[in-house]
């Protein structure tokens, strides 16, 4: 018998949502689903008081992991020394992926859950708890970093881990989860913050309807 992460909501109803999921979704998914053990959780575009992140991998008792993905070929992007993102066809400005998915770990520790506030203000192992990761589904690893690395300074990319559509084997999966910390316990993710976790990540029932 597999054991597997556990998938909310169910792999056919994301199939059968109005706004399919895209290719790029689909295989880091499958690729979490096939790589991840029952002790994992993973959500699927969770609602976070309108914040709308592509994944959430939590493992009780570890942490959170906040998945962004991106079926964009890092060619047509530049990046200006504001850190501004800009379609190179139009020089149009996007959002960036590395603020948006920033904005969403912020969001969740200011607003979404009950007192984790306060606890990372008193102790920064709290902020430790929820990590962050880019998955570019055009690119190799190779080519991800070397964009990023060429456009952000090195703290800036301190606490992001980046994917290209190579990343997707089991070792560099557990890589990943090792380096969020997700293979091991942590005093600071404790029963009643997880539960408060998630209550935000798991959809009212009309919603799944």
């Amino acid at each position: 018998i597999e054991i597997m992460a556990s998938l909310f909501p169910d792999y056919d109803v994301i199939k059968k949502q109005k706004q399919k999921p895209t290719k790029g979704e689909l295989q880091i998914l499958d690729s979490l689903i096939e790589n991840l053990d029952d002790g994992f959780e993973i959500y699927w575009q969770p609602y976070l008081n309108g914040d709308q992140p592509d994944i959430v991998v939590v493992r009780p008792k570890s942490g959170i992991l906040i998945i962004e993905v991106k079926d964009w070929d890092l060619k047509n992007y530049l990046v200006d020394s504001k850190e501004r993102w800009h379609l190179k066809s139009n020089n149009q400005i996007i959002k960036s992926p590395l603020s948006q998915v920033n904005k969403y770990k912020w969001n969740l520790v200011n607003l979404h859950i009950d007192t984790l506030l306060e606890k990372t203000i008193r102790h920064p192992g709290y902020f430790s708890l929820i990590n962050t990761l880019l998955f570019f589904s055009k690119n190799t690893e190779e080519e991800v970093y070397k964009f990023f690395n060429n456009n952000y300074k090195e703290k800036k990319l301190r606490y992001i881990q980046l994917f290209g559509i190579d990343s997707l084997n089991p070792q560099r999966i557990q890589t990943a989860l090792e380096k969020a910390r997700m293979e091991k316990d942590s005093n600071y993710f404790d029963e009643q913050l997880y539960l408060n976790v998630k209550r935000y990540l798991k959809p009212p029932y009309h919603q799944i309807e």
